[in-house]
């Protein structure tokens, strides 16, 4: 039940709460399979006798893969590659469709007593669920959409179910998580901290404030795709956590992920955050960042271990490219913190250095990412922040992305400084990145 409860809270930033819950039921089925209890036996024993554990290992997660296919697709769902590839998948990793599905038909064909067996494991299951089971529905999704959305539930499922181990396991570190300040004592911090002293004009000073004054005017603005674009000098790193920060406060978002391209730069955004909030409130994930894993860590450096592997901190920094490797992987460990983008505040940096090759399937990310979650997509806000702004909106791939939309603009006074925000239907309802039709 815990790691379905923990899956439901995940899955429910994106909407799909109840599918979150059912594959937690779902994905250790096998586990009540004789055989697997055999070998859980026979580990024991070993351990108890000082002997190496058996080397014959007993799959688990196709049971439960199996039996949502078998329900789903009994049931007449399209879509039940999505559970039932994110519970084959929660140790070993998502697989191709098509191939999973003759797997999961010849492990049915080939292994008469396993559905009796599943049933019978789900009944226990439903013992302990106090309320009836949710009515599943499913949303209409193009290709690339599903392909994100299975990859969202794997992180849910992943996360939830490696929780909940170390919850049972390794109580005393698992008590070490989720003690990080929140985004409005975060807040609060920086209304209170100081711009950083430095030699200034009277027109930079001027510049920086409108600068301010303007990301704080278009965070009250609707979620969405917003764009930042201040020159060198411009105060763009203090103006845009501004933004984030209050922009995750107006609309009840969960975290703020900053991605940037260099190392060298991210070493100098963690530097001016953690000036302005606090060594605690920033976690940096990259693979420059050297987090020891051993017993006599200090619990400051736990804390920053341990939110490295699910992102669940207020603040991530981390390199565009953990970012996107992670957002389209297969591995269960990648994949784990993938959740945390629903519903969170994403921070494009130096958003011109994207790669040209691989723009396609970025801003169809991005696209998804930024679409509200009542819209099929995850309700996050992506903030392309730059001095030098792409020309993404010239080329036929933003086009398709923002077909029916164009930007609305809040310029401060100055002429080299432009904050184009919330890329917005005007005849639509506000509705940001209206997808193809």
């Amino acid at each position: 039940m815990a790691v379905a409860n923990k899956a439901r809270d995940f899955s429910d930033a994106f909407g799909a709460g109840d599918i979150g819950f059912l594959i937690g039921l779902w994905h250790d089925l096998g586990k009540f399979n004789p055989a697997f209890q055999d070998y859980l036996w026979d580990c024991h024993e070993a351990n108890l006798a000082g002997r190496a554990k058996p080397t014959q290992r007993v799959p688990h997660a196709i049971w439960g893969a199996a039996f949502a296919y078998l329900v789903l697709k009994s049931k007449g769902v399209v879509p039940w590659r999505h559970p039932a590839l994110a519970v084959k998948g929660h140790h070993a990793g998502l697989s191709i469709a098509g191939m999973v599905e003759l797997d999961l038909q010849a492990f049915i064909d080939t292994t008469p007593g396993s559905l009796p067996c599943m049933q019978a494991g789900f009944k226990e299951v439903l013992r302990r669920v106090p309320d009836p089971l949710p009515l599943v529905s499913f949303p209409r999704m193009d290709l690339f959409q599903a392909e994100l959305f299975g990859r969202m539930l794997l992180s849910a499922l992943v996360d939830a179910d490696r929780l909940a181990t170390e919850s049972h396991g390794r109580p005393d570190v698992s008590e070490l998580r989720g003690n990080a300040p929140t985004l409005g004592q975060l807040w609060a911090t920086l209304e209170e901290s100081k711009p950083p002293a430095a030699p200034q004009s009277p027109s930079v000073k001027r510049v920086r404030e409108e600068v301010y004054q303007a990301c704080l005017a278009a965070a009250l603005r609707p979620t969405g795709l917003f764009r930042l674009t201040v020159p060198t000098g411009g105060g763009k790193t203090r103006s845009g956590l501004a933004f984030a920060l209050k922009h995750a406060l107006q609309h009840d978002l969960r975290h703020i992920i900053v991605a940037l391209p260099y190392t060298s730069i991210i070493d100098q955004t963690v530097e001016s955050y953690r000036a302005m909030l606090g060594d605690e409130a920033v976690v940096e994930h990259h693979s420059a960042v050297d987090v020891p894993d051993t017993e006599d860590e200090d619990e400051a450096t736990i804390r920053r271990r341990l939110a490295t592997e699910n992102w669940d901190a207020p603040i991530i920094v981390t390199t565009t490219v953990q970012l996107f490797e992670s957002l389209f992987t297969n591995k269960p460990t990648k994949a784990r913190k993938l959740h945390r983008l629903a519903k969170s505040v994403i921070v494009l940096d130096e958003a011109q250095t994207l790669p040209p090759e691989l723009l396609e399937s970025t801003l169809d990310a991005v696209r998804w990412l930024a679409r509200p979650v009542d819209e099929g997509g995850f309700g996050a806000t992506v903030v392309f922040c730059t001095a030098t702004q792409p020309a993404f909106d010239a080329g036929p791939l933003f086009e398709i992305c923002l077909r029916g939309s164009h930007s609305a603009r809040l310029s401060p006074s100055s002429k080299n400084t432009t904050m184009i925000c919330n890329e917005s239907s005007t005849t639509g309802g506000g509705r940001p990145w209206a997808g193809p039709t």
